[in-house]
This record gives C-alpha cells, structure tokens and sequence, in this order.
C-alpha cells in the first residue's frame, strides 16, 4: 500500500465520535468528502459554539496523537488521544502532580471540558493514522473538577490566609489596617466550604499598613512570605471597592455596588492560580449597612470557586527532583546568602531559586535529586560565619530549618 502524506486546511465541520454535544470539530478537505449533510447540519452548532466560547474562559493548546489503522475510524481515534492528552497537560501544568493516575477520570472524558477541535494536519501511513490538533479547552471547569475529585483524597482541610484592602467611594482610599468586611465575609464562605482559614492578625501585627497594602496588591513581596508567615498552603490577596449611586431627589434609598477581586496563589512558592471578581449591588435606606450588604453578596458569589481553588493549591506536592526550604529567621541578608551558596555547592550550578527573602523568614527551592536526609546533613555539617543551623521539621521533600546566632 502506498504511503498517504497531506498538510491540510480546515473549511468544515463534522460530528465524530470524539466531537460530543456542543462541540465542533474541523476536518482536513481529504477526509471531508463522505459528510456533506453533516456538514450543513452544523452550521448553526458552529455558531451556538462560537457564541459560547464567547461566555466561557477557554484555552487554546496543540498536540499530536497517532491510531493504529488508516480511515475515518483510526483518525477519530487518533483526534479523541490527542484530546485526551491535551486535558492530561492542562491538569498537569496546573496542578503540578508526578501521579495523575486520580485524575484519570476526567481524562478520559475530554468531551466535558474541550469545546471544540480543529484538525491541523491528518497524515496516514499503511499502519497508523497521525493527528495534529488544536483544542480549546474550558480550563477553570476542568480544575473545578479536579478540585472537587481531590479535596476528599486529602488528609487534612488546606489552609489558606485571606488578606483583602477595602475602599469605601470615589474619594475613599484601599486600607488593609485590619480585617474589613470583605476579608470577613469571604473568610466566612471558605469555612462553610470546609477550608482551614488562617488568622490575619499574626501577619497584620507590626507590620507597616503601607507596605502590607503594596503585598496585597503585588508590588512587594511574594505571596509565599505571607503564606509561610501564617503556616497556609494558599494565599488570597484582593480588593473590595464600594461605590454608591447618585440618589434621587425624591428617595431616601442608597443604592451600594461592590466590586470584588482576589487572586489565589500557591503558599509553597507564590505562584498564580487564578483571579476571579464578582459585583453586587444593595439597596439600603442604610448606607453602611448596604456597603456591608453588597460586599457580603459578591463574597457569597466567589466562595465556592475560591475553596476550589484553594484545594489546588494546596494539593500540589513538592516534585521529586526538588526541595523546599524554609528558614526561620535568617536575619541579615549576608547570612542567607551564606546558605544559598552552601545549598548550590549540594545542589550543582544553577539549582537554588530564591522563592522570598526578608529578615524573619526565607525560601528557596533547590533542584535536588538525590536523597533529603544527605542534603541535610551536608547543609548542617557546612561551617557559617555567626550562626548554625537547626533542622525544625522535614516532611517529605519540604524542610524547614532555623537560624541560631553565635555569640
């Protein structure tokens, strides 16, 4: 049999066995011929797909997969693996995991989550048929359900710090002196979604307003400090901004509209999850009492999607080639740095990563794969100018060790 080898375009739609409700999927022009009707059937599913990539938060990503068998059957086979695959990298890039063999559930329903699927090149031999495909997948409602499948699997609630800046009207200005409204209410929806909420108050007290509002925003340190300072595995950093309506000359009713944004990050090493806002309006003869109202209100809309998230932060473990050390109270920057270098003389060149410094804590992340208990060991047997260090606890791959000044 002869070898078959097509670049191909993509000018139509068919309903395959990979395609699913909802769902388009383009054809290359040499493999179209046998679904004309088809093909004029879903030109209105091609629309209602465009309208509704429009309303959902989708990703495009490309892969290759290849079937057994030449045909329509083996090239479908070949489209559904490269789906498969592509639902596989999302969670994974996401999430981190070495063993997804829990989320192979979802994996094998690619349906769910890519709503549609353009057929960039088809190629077929005389024994297999290969695929390159683009997808757009729904990524917030795959991790959704990853969420939902993992947080039973835990053995403990995560835990995650919540620290929001408030601004009451135009002329107002965001303060995040101490725990608000909108720090409360959503720390009251984590709860009820049966997540651990740290105590703010450890991380407000002493610290400067002005540089605890510029952490908030993103302007200054790392998430990961707050994370550690406070012991949570996530972070929930956000602004909650109140604006009230002009009244009218004849009322006596405010009308209060709250706008919501956090962003979630992951407290081992700061990295962003997602962001999420809500809004909400209240009317209140009260206008205090309807900035509460409102504030409550997006707060109650962004529980349940903050919880999830927070279970994929919390659920990502350290990889096996690395390590995650957290120092307590380094002091000055002189002693760190001290460590940093014994740490890449353990590692190699080019393994440590500064996750966060400052004077109380700090943490690295060293490319390490070799045995904890030797890295630990070498670190400690490691002479310092001023200090020594104290091994406080190593779990797994995650380690944390305290500074101890000499003299």
């Amino acid at each position: 049999m002869s070898k078959h080898k097509q670049k191909t375009g993509t000018d139509s739609l068919f309903p395959g066995p990979v395609g699913g409700l909802g769902k388009s999927v383009s054809v290359p022009a040499f493999c179209r011929h046998s679904f004309p009707i088809a093909i004029v059937l879903l030109g209105a599913v091609f629309l209602a797909c465009r309208a509704l990539a429009q309303d959902e938060e989708l990703m495009k990503v490309r892969t290759t997969a290849e079937a057994p068998g030449i045909g329509v059957s083996s090239r479908a086979a070949a489209v559904q693996k490269a789906e498969q695959e592509i639902v596989r990298k999302t969670l994974k890039a996401a999430l981190a995991m070495e063993d997804m063999t829990p989320l192979n559930a979802l994996i094998q329903q690619p349906g769910k989550y890519v709503r549609s699927t353009q057929l960039i090149r088809c190629d077929m031999t005389d024994a297999a048929s290969k695929v390159e495909v683009e997808c757009l997948v729904n990524r917030k409602n795959l991790l959704k359900d990853a969420a939902a499948t993992l947080l039973p699997r835990m053995g403990r609630p995560p835990s995650v710090l919540v620290l929001m800046a408030e601004q009451f009207g135009s002329t107002g200005v965001l303060d995040a002196a101490r725990a608000g409204a909108a720090e409360t209410a959503l720390a009251r929806e984590l709860r009820a979604a049966k997540v651990d909420v740290s105590d703010s108050a450890a991380v407000r007290a002493g610290a400067d307003t002005d540089a605890l509002l510029a952490k908030i925003q993103g302007t200054q340190g790392s998430p990961a400090e707050l994370g550690a300072r406070a012991g949570a595995q996530a972070v929930i950093l956000g602004e909650a901004v109140v604006n009230e309506a002009p009244m009218s000359s004849t009322g006596n009713v405010h009308t209060l509209n709250a706008g919501v944004t956090i962003r979630i990050y992951r407290g081992s090493d700061g990295s962003l999850l997602d962001a999420l806002s809500q809004e909400a309006t209240v009317q209140s003869a009260n206008p205090a009492e309807g900035a509460v109202g409102a504030i409550d209100d997006a707060c109650a809309k962004l529980g349940k999607e903050a919880a999830l998230y927070t279970v994929l932060a919390a659920i990502a473990p350290v990889k096996q080639d690395e390590l995650i050390v957290t120092v307590e109270g380094p002091g000055e920057r002189d002693r760190f740095d001290q460590m940093l270098r014994q740490a890449e003389n353990a590692g190699g060149a080019g393994s440590v990563e500064e996750i966060f410094y400052t004077a109380e804590m700090a943490r690295l992340r060293i490319k390490y794969a070799g045995k904890v208990s030797d890295f630990v060991d070498t670190i400690l047997a490691q002479d310092y100018d001023g200090f020594t260090l104290e091994p406080r606890h190593v779990v797994q791959r995650d380690i944390l060790l305290k500074v101890n000044a000499i003299g």
